[in-house]
């Protein structure tokens, strides 16, 4: 049976080919909050062995992986995902800049909750409504 790692290594290098359907069944997969935890630890973990395949053909599999909201999830999705956003960096300068753009949003304030009064953006938390 063949390793997560090894099954994306070929959908990606199809998608050099220009096969796109698996690419994007894989992709949809990844991001879908449906997909169960072991699952996306699997691809994190395959996805971390084949960074030096990454590039502008598929780049939507970057921006899926920067997006994604799994952060809160089991230890080993956390420490997977961890371990390839180093990779990725290490791989190529270009998504050290990525990686810290992605990480810097994951802790803004949602915007819909920020508020600008006379200029000034206030965040309003539950420790100011308390005071």
């Amino acid at each position: 049976m063949a390793s997560a790692g090894d099954l994306i290594r070929r959908i990606l290098l199809d998608l050099q080919k220009g096969k796109t359907e698996e690419f994007d069944l894989f992709v949809n997969s990844l991001i879908d909050p449906k997909t169960l935890s072991g699952t996306v630890k699997n691809y994190l973990k395959g996805l971390k062995d084949c960074v030096t395949l990454f590039n502008k053909t598929n780049e939507s599999l970057l921006t899926a992986i920067m997006k994604m909201k799994r952060l809160n999830q089991s230890e080993g999705v956390i420490k997977a995902y961890h371990d390839l956003l180093i990779n990725l960096m290490s791989a190529n300068t270009h998504y050290v800049n990525v990686s810290l753009n992605m990480l810097v949003r994951y802790f803004l304030p949602d915007m819909s909750e920020v508020e600008l009064q006379d200029g000034i953006y206030n965040v309003d938390d539950e420790t100011q409504k308390k005071t």
